[in-house]
């Protein structure tokens, strides 16, 4: 098997041939989280419009960059206020472990929901422990993110219904995208996504290569689904943004016991 560096080097190729959005993260980490769609909210842009702006920039980003060089550059710097250039690789560095508010100006350093349980998941599962609300996020050093459908939304109830075709047929293409072998090097795979595996009838076995143990954990109003293979385990369960320390536990501890 060619490295995980040469392949993810052909993802990002085959990404702007077939304008894939790649993702966010370290593509060379351990664990791979896919989401249900990038959030976005630029007012007066159609969704058209919006995806191809977040696609591009997210391929011409990922082209620019040496990814081993970049990963040693980022862990030298730990200054908030760092302004360099975007990178995917760690985008929009200098947010802190807490919620961001919407009104007022309180936790305006902070992250979005989803990002902040990334986080405290990434943490639970390489045992370091949680942060505090002062600690800036790194989750992006040791995992890479991405999406199910490339229509960028602020909220997935916000596409009109008459466009719904439109998700079902990014996520039909980005199939081909998740066949990648550049995908086959994660050996922990976190699908939080809800039904949409449901909804859009997402093969996740077939897709990478896992076998479902047949049951389902649940966890309060939430619940989990196993898939293993010889070497990886896949997590599928809820979206990461309205959840509880019990799910964030479930899933580390699921984790860890099959690795």
């Amino acid at each position: 098997m060619e490295t995980k560096s040469t392949s993810f080097k052909k993802l990002v190729e085959k990404a702007r041939k077939n304008n894939f959005y790649i993702g966010e993260g370290n593509p060379l980490s351990n664990i791979l989280i896919i989401g249900k769609e990038c959030a976005i909210d630029n007012e007066g842009l159609d969704h058209e419009e919006k995806c191809d702006i977040v696609n591009e920039k997210n391929i011409s980003n990922w082209e620019k960059l040496s990814i081993d060089s970049t990963i040693t550059e980022i862990k030298e710097r730990s200054d908030k206020n760092y302004t360099n250039e975007f990178y995917p690789l760690f985008p929009h560095f200098g947010q802190k472990f807490q919620q961001r508010r919407l009104n007022g100006d309180k936790g305006i350093d902070g992250t979005a929901p989803t990002w902040y349980f990334y986080q405290w998941l990434i943490d639970e599962i390489n045992g370091s422990g949680k942060k505090s609300r002062e600690d800036l996020l790194d989750f992006h050093l040791n995992s890479f993110h991405t999406e199910l459908s490339q229509i960028p939304l602020q909220m997935s109830n916000d596409l009109p219904r008459e466009l719904e075709n439109y998700r079902r047929e990014s996520i039909e293409k980005r199939t081909a995208f998740f066949e990648d072998p550049f995908f086959d090097h994660f050996p922990i795979v976190i699908v939080a996504c809800g039904h949409y595996v449901r909804d859009y009838n997402i093969n996740l076995e077939k897709i990478f290569k896992v076998k479902w143990d047949g049951n389902t954990i649940n966890v309060g109003n939430k619940w989990i689904n196993v898939h293993t293979s010889q070497n990886r385990v896949l997590i599928h369960t809820n979206q990461l943004s309205m959840i509880s320390e019990e799910l964030i536990t479930q899933i580390a501890e699921t984790v860890k016991k099959h690795q």
